[in-house]
């Protein structure tokens, strides 16, 4: 499972551009399908709206 916090450094109506922490946590069954380990560091966001009807 994954999870992140974005802190908005720019939010307009079709930009919005963040960063913050993010954490991963080990949920998977089988060692094929996973590290099996805690992860945590930094996560960029950014999102270019140019379509006007999204």
């Amino acid at each position: 499972m994954n999870a992140f916090l974005s802190f908005n450094v720019i939010s307009k109506a079709n930009v919005t551009v963040g960063i913050g922490p993010f954490l991963t946590a080990p949920t998977a069954t089988e060692t094929e399908t996973g590290a099996s380990k805690w992860q945590a560091g930094f996560a960029f966001v950014d999102f270019i709206v140019k379509s006007e009807v999204f």
